[in-house]
């Protein structure tokens, strides 16, 4: 079934998408006609629409809590931050994640205790970068720093609260992907064919085992592995 979710201006772009309980979908994107974030969800009477904040680059990514509501992240088109969204039920609350500067699409998961966690893409040291807010403080640390790397990365967190990214980098076109074993990060290359990894999008099953999706852009293809 096809849906027409927001049709007020040049909207839908860099759209991101999770799925509650029961299977309606919740939607951030861009809005290029106003310059602001959005957030639509799915009811069982339709679809509504929001505005989340203003003055904000295009990418966002959303996940939802425990509870089903929606926790965006996106980044400050001036202060180039990362910020962060979420509903309480009753209104938006919004933050900046310290020190999170120099900053570009960023990708979020929730653990258990609802915790996010953060990679996103810092393109003045062009690294890959992580942050966490364990319920006191942001912390924030660099995962790859050889060569160009972390754009269009996607994370996703195990049972054990341990962060898995994939990711680009994009001197050597090739798809990386880095985890974390309660120590210290592992990074290996998953397809070094080259011209590959661009929109990435990662999963864990229920066997805890990382599914990541990709284009390949030679062959215009969408690959899995």
């Amino acid at each position: 079934t096809l849906f027409q979710v927001d049709t007020e201006g040049d909207v839908g772009k860099d759209s991101a998408l999770a799925l509650d309980a029961q299977g309606y979908a919740h939607i951030s994107y861009y809005d290029t006609t106003r310059k602001v974030l959005k957030y639509a969800y799915q009811t069982a009477e339709g679809w509504y629409v929001q505005a989340v904040d203003t003055n904000v680059d295009r990418a966002s990514d959303i996940a939802l809590d425990s509870k089903g509501r929606p926790f965006i992240v996106y980044t400050d088109a001036a202060l180039n931050t990362v910020k962060y969204a979420w509903n309480d039920g009753t209104s938006w609350k919004r933050g900046v994640v310290a020190e999170s500067k120099n900053a570009v699409l960023p990708t979020v998961a929730l653990e258990g205790m609802d915790l996010p966690h953060i990679a996103y893409y810092n393109f003045f040291e062009k690294d890959l970068m992580y942050a966490h807010f364990d319920g006191t403080a942001w912390k924030i640390s660099h995962v790859d720093t050889q060569g160009d790397v972390g754009a269009d990365a996607s994370i996703a967190v195990d049972a054990k609260g341990n962060p898995h990214i994939a990711y680009v980098d994009q001197k050597l076109d090739v798809l990386k992907y880095a985890w974390f074993e309660g120590s210290a990060w592992k990074i290996v290359k998953l397809d070094t064919k080259g011209t590959v990894g661009l929109y990435t999008s990662i999963f864990l099953d229920d066997q805890q085992r990382p599914w990541v999706w990709y284009y390949e852009m030679i062959g215009n293809k969408v690959r899995y592995m």
